[in-house]
């Protein structure tokens, strides 16, 4: 049986129809939030609650700039994203600032800091064996952390390249020219590093998030009231003079 798939997107998705993707089998998303002390992801509020609607595991991440204070980007981070997911959220670490990696290091550190003191979990880290090993490294802290491992598959991988520090990996980030319904062009897509169970259990034990409520009825008539006015304002513009069949 396949591992549970899922998916990260960005703005460069652009509008997606979150209950198509559901319908295609997609169990999590990771939504890129932020970048560095400044950038907001103009998809990001969207995205975040169009995959709650449709009921699939969601957490965020954030694009480590090592040049910007760590305290300022999960703030800026946490101002936006609001809340915890399902999932833990997500430090992307690919980046060098052009920093000397001994800044790089500490940058990451700190923010993983910052991350779990605001949401209270520890943060995933996504990176790569190419950025990581050389950069990095085998930090003591590692093993605190589950990995995010970048390492597509061309032509064909049976398990990802991991990084140093780590013995496996918990997502794996397997293509960047995935299709899936709902998604136009390509997208990333990755696997769970263990059964839908095991994807529940990391999630919390509980189900996917609930769809939004309905909206209340005074609300729908309200809304069918509008679009009655400007039906009849669009037929007068037209010629229509109010007067119904028969007079």
């Amino acid at each position: 049986m396949a591992p549970p798939p899922g998916i990260d997107v960005s703005r460069w998705q652009g509008t997606i129809d979150w209950q198509a993707v559901k319908q295609a089998g997609i169990t999590f998303a990771v939504m890129r939030a932020t970048i560095g002390d400044f950038f907001t992801d103009d998809k990001f509020a969207e995205n975040w609650q169009g995959a709650k609607d449709a009921g699939i595991f969601r957490c965020a991440y954030h694009v480590l700039r090592p040049d910007n204070d760590a305290v300022a980007q999960i703030a800026h981070f946490g101002d936006v994203v609001g809340e915890a997911g399902e999932l833990p959220h997500v430090l992307d670490v690919e980046l060098t600032g052009n920093q000397p990696d001994r800044v790089i290091q500490q940058r990451t550190f700190d923010s993983l800091q910052e991350m779990e003191a605001r949401f209270g979990r520890a943060p995933l880290i996504y990176t790569a064996d190419w950025f990581w090993t050389p950069h990095i490294g085998d930090q003591p802290w590692v093993e605190n952390y589950d990995l995010w491992v970048a390492h597509y598959y061309w032509p064909q991988v049976q398990n990802p390249r991991i990084p140093a520090g780590w013995m496996g990996w918990r997502i794996w980030q397997h293509t960047n020219r995935g299709r899936i319904s709902g998604i136009q062009g390509n997208t990333d897509l990755n696997w769970y590093g263990g059964t839908m169970e095991d994807l529940i259990a990391y999630a919390g034990g509980g189900s996917p998030p609930p769809p939004s409520p309905p909206p209340e009825l005074e609300q729908r008539v309200g809304n069918l009231e509008r679009w009655a006015a400007e039906l009849d304002a669009w037929a007068r513009d037209q010629g229509y003079d109010g007067i119904g069949p028969g007079g």
